[in-house]
């Protein structure tokens, strides 16, 4: 398991050393790079096969926006709100606090709690922290915030107090990041499973969304499918009938053949999915001694499929089987 911390500044560096030092058992690496920085590192971290990323405030929103790994924003707890705001308990007034929503929402709450009245805005980016600031300037001489906050009020000539995330905040993040990466294996397991069994059990058989695109396919002949492959622009006729929102068979003629296809629909979230297995190929043996002709089906693992898909998801609400038979004609 490997996780990757970017702190946005040198002491939460610090701190992440130390949770660091007391899991043994992961790889956890620390860097350090605030918003457009930390981004870029957090980006060479997913290229590396990093499992998740843990941030905090506006550098962790801004990574959470553009990697495809877990990001987890390391929670501003009360008692790192308070530790800061018992610095400025001499200053009556000219105490603004200003920082990312998960600062400010838990500032409201304290500064109540406490009957001590601050201002208290929220900002969303590093521009809007200017903006704010320069609004402030006149009336108020020290800032209580994050890294980007603490940063530009300096920049402006104001005094700035940083809200520092301590070890049981880090530690917690942590936590959590092992259990989502540990999830996430899990379940990649689990699909690997699934595809490795349609692939297996199914030689024709496909996946397709509600809109036609095709998500697993092991159909080879005469449609051969590949993931994202549109059946709607592909196949028009065969995408309205493969889509009927109920269980059932039917059959379809490609480039001059016949097939008969099996059609069960199930649901993952709010999206509809369906599952479309080849279930016919008929092959004609004659026995020319007996003079007789037997077609045979060929039978797909249609019902152990949906049990599987049923079970794991709860995504199939009705199984539905079919049989096959075989006729001897004289």
């Amino acid at each position: 398991m490997k996780i990757m911390g970017i702190a946005p500044y040198p002491g939460l560096k610090e701190v992440m050393w130390k949770v660091a030092a007391e899991e043994p058992h992961i790889q956890f690496d620390v860097q350090q790079g605030d918003l457009v920085e930390g981004l870029e590192l957090a980006k060479l971290a997913e290229a590396n096969g990093y499992d998740a990323i843990i941030s905090r405030g506006g550098t962790a929103t801004l990574i959470e926006q553009q990697v495809t790994i877990p990001v987890i924003d390391i929670q501003v707890s009360a008692y790192d709100i308070i530790r800061s705001m018992k610095l400025m308990e001499e200053f009556s007034e000219g105490v603004a606090i200003v920082g990312f929503k998960n600062i400010t929402q838990g500032a409201t709450v304290i500064s109540e709690i406490m009957n001590r009245h601050y201002d208290v805005h929220t900002i969303y980016d590093e521009s809007s922290a200017l903006e704010q600031l320069q609004r402030l300037q006149p009336s108020f001489n020290v800032i209580i915030g994050d890294a980007i906050t603490v940063r530009t009020a300096h920049h402006l000539g104001l005094n700035g107090i940083l809200i520092t995330s301590g070890f049981e905040a880090v530690n917690e993040a942590v936590q959590t990041a092992k259990k989502m990466t540990s999830f996430k294996q899990a379940l990649l397991e689990d699909v690997q499973l699934l595809q490795e069994h349609v692939n297996r059990s199914c030689d024709h058989a496909f996946i397709i969304d509600q809109f036609g695109n095709v998500k697993t396919s092991t159909f080879q002949q005469p449609m051969k499918l590949k993931k994202n492959d549109s059946i709607a622009s592909l196949y028009p006729d065969f995408y309205k009938v493969a889509t009927e929102q109920h269980p059932g068979t039917f059959h379809y003629e490609i480039h001059g053949e016949t097939m008969s296809f099996q059609r069960i629909p199930f649901t993952k979230g709010s999206q509809s999915y369906f599952w479309i297995s080849h279930i016919q190929s008929n092959l004609d043996l004659l026995d020319k001694e007996q003079g007789i002709s037997i077609t045979r089906t060929r039978k797909t693992d249609v019902a152990s499929f949906s049990k599987m898909i049923a079970s794991d998801q709860s995504l199939i609400q009705k199984n539905h089987c079919s049989c096959q038979t075989m006729q001897c004609k004289p």
